[in-house]
């Protein structure tokens, strides 16, 4: 805990603020929290949670009932597959395209490109593929 308080004193000019975040820190409570009332204050519009709040366009609409009416395409929703554990292979293709015109450099899409299910995963990778085990590791925020 003590390095944790010495992370975070600076970070706050009042040493009471990071006293009182240090002693009552749960870090995923606190997270969600702590935004979800600046967001409230900022008039923010959230787009980390889905709340839709108003009718399905209807392109999505004739895109579901294509789905339920031929239920042989329902692959093409999947992100990453277990015949194809790195992504689908035409995702995987149209992304090593594009960063390949971005980076100015060949992508190639079995090796270089990784399709997750969401951002948590994505950082999860990652840091898996930069830090050893044994490894310290600061963190301002989980």
């Amino acid at each position: 805990m003590p390095l944790l308080r010495n992370v975070l004193r600076p970070l706050y000019s009042n040493g009471r603020r990071a006293h009182q975040m240090t002693t009552t820190f749960r870090p995923a409570e606190r997270v969600r929290v702590e935004f979800t009332t600046l967001a409230a204050e900022c008039n923010a519009v959230n787009l980390g949670q889905g709340f839709p709040d108003g009718p399905m366009p209807m392109f999505m609409s004739d895109i579901l009932k294509e789905v339920a009416a031929h239920p042989e395409k329902t692959a093409w929703h999947q992100y990453t597959r277990v015949e194809f554990p790195f992504g689908h292979p035409r995702l995987v293709n149209v992304l090593a395209k594009l960063y390949s015109g971005l980076y100015s450099r060949q992508i190639s899409a079995n090796d270089e490109v990784l399709v997750t299910v969401g951002a948590y995963l994505s950082l999860y990778y990652s840091f898996m593929g930069f830090i050893n085990h044994g490894d310290e590791v600061l963190s301002k925020v989980p």
